[in-house]
């Protein structure tokens, strides 16, 4: 999988604080690739790549570290 899916998944899994019954399209956009298309994966993955050209060295476990204080883990 490429960095920046990588990186979606772990923004999303996060940083997503919609109902996820019937707020966030994550669950319902499919599994295939063509849900990177669709707009909660998109979200995320325009999300992951801004933050890669931000900072090209970026990685998912800095992003679940980050995720992890700012949620209280």
């Amino acid at each position: 999988m490429e960095i920046e899916k990588e990186l979606a998944e772990e923004l999303h899994k996060y940083f997503c604080n919609q109902n996820h019954t019937d707020g966030c399209g994550w669950g319902y956009e499919g599994a295939n690739e063509d849900k990177w298309e669709r707009c909660a994966h998109k979200r995320y993955l325009d999300k992951a790549k801004k933050l890669l050209e931000l900072s090209p060295e970026i990685t998912k476990e800095t992003i679940k570290n980050i995720g992890l204080v700012l949620r209280g883990y």
